[in-house]
């Protein structure tokens, strides 16, 4: 699946390969990372949430705030928070972020 999410944070998906016909999922994040397995997002309070890439079961809310998440690698989510600082968390992930030194205002 593809993810994304608009202007208005709605979030849509599209199966690979994608040819324009978006669908919408329930909730709103103002950004989305999509995983081998799982996609993560953050909605404009910097809540975390994922849920399986494939659209089944529901978002699940995971302890701490985060402005942006990437959840591309395999063994890690990472994180970026409203101060700028950078997070990681071994997956399965449920909250137990680490920080690392440094400043970053996006990750990928």
């Amino acid at each position: 699946m593809v993810w994304g999410v608009n202007r208005h944070n709605r979030i849509y998906r599209c199966k690979k390969p994608c040819r324009g016909h978006w669908r919408g999922v329930s909730g709103t994040l103002k950004q989305i990372s999509a995983g081998q397995d799982e996609v993560w997002g953050v909605n404009r309070n910097d809540n975390i949430y994922y849920r399986p890439v494939n659209g089944s079961g529901r978002w699940r809310r995971v302890p701490g705030k985060l402005k942006n998440v990437s959840a591309t690698q395999k063994d890690y989510v990472w994180g970026v928070s409203n101060s700028d600082d950078i997070y990681y968390c071994k997956k399965p992930c449920r909250g137990k972020w680490k920080k690392v030194s440094g400043k970053l205002t996006q990750i990928n």
